[in-house]
């Protein structure tokens, strides 16, 4: 027989911030996911986690009319700072990391933007760091840790 899986505390710490970022509220620290698909539905509860491909800046109205912290949702080409502004009380708002971005820039680069997105769009919780577009093909290890560090640096409440 199998030996039951005990998560060890560490990773119930992590499932607890993703969990409060999605019910929009604010954990210890910002968290950060570079594939959420398993992640949340496993362990966060079956909670639709839309994919807005392109800009929805003029559509991001409609948007709150869906029911509060029940969805996630990544915006690939959004105005990310309309984006918190418009919907930040509605929905979990997952992104921040431009591709390009991570694939051409630098770790200073990197670190830079995304204490911006910490402070700004994760200021009161209901964010989960992640790049625009969650294929990683191309970017360079360096870059993908800058990222990492630079959330768990900046992403403290």
């Amino acid at each position: 027989m199998a030996e039951e899986f005990v998560p060890s505390p560490e990773f119930l710490a992590r499932v607890q911030r993703i969990q409060d970022a999605v019910e929009l509220k604010q954990p210890d620290r910002i968290p950060i996911i570079l594939s959420f698909g398993y992640f949340l539905s496993e362990y966060g509860g079956i909670m639709p986690t839309l994919y807005y491909e392109g800009v929805w800046d003029d559509r991001l109205e409609y948007l709150t009319q869906l029911p509060k912290s029940k969805t996630t949702g990544i915006f690939q080409d959004s105005d990310i700072f309309k984006v918190k502004e418009v919907v930040g009380d509605t929905l979990c708002i997952m992104g921040g990391m431009p591709i390009p971005l991570l694939k051409n820039g630098t770790a200073k680069e990197i670190c830079a933007h995304t204490e911006k997105m910490c402070h700004e769009v994760g200021k009161g919780g209901g964010f989960i760091m992640c790049p625009t577009v969650l294929e990683l093909e191309g970017i360079s290890p360096e870059n993908i840790q800058a990222l990492a560090d630079a959330t768990k640096e900046f992403g403290v409440y």
